[in-house]
């Protein structure tokens, strides 16, 4: 499975596999107990996030990321419903579909 962004294709399965579990935790314990200069303190926190997520990612089968993708990418292209306006009295009510 690939993911298309901005013209660039990502593999998901070489992006999530190339790191054990003992992998991740070893960068995580790294990152969390080390001095990260302020102007880098953004980039780190995006990569603690990252492995994260991968590390959730390790303990499902494939099959279960398949489908959340594919569940993801159908709920990203609908079409998204108009809201519905009312009035009552002096006041506005919006409701989002």
């Amino acid at each position: 499975m690939a993911l298309i962004t901005k013209g660039k294709t990502v593999v998901v399965e070489d992006e999530t596999y190339k790191l054990t579990k003992p992998d991740i935790e070893f960068l995580l314990n790294i990152i969390d107990n080390s001095m990260v200069p302020g102007k880098y303190i953004s980039l780190a926190n995006v990569v603690i996030q990252k492995l994260k997520n991968q590390s959730m990612m390790v303990d499902r089968n494939p099959t279960q990321i398949k489908s959340a993708l594919t569940d993801w990418k159908e709920k990203q292209t609908k079409p998204t419903g108009k809201p519905t306006i009312k009035k009552k009295g002096d006041e506005v009510w919006i409701e989002e579909k």
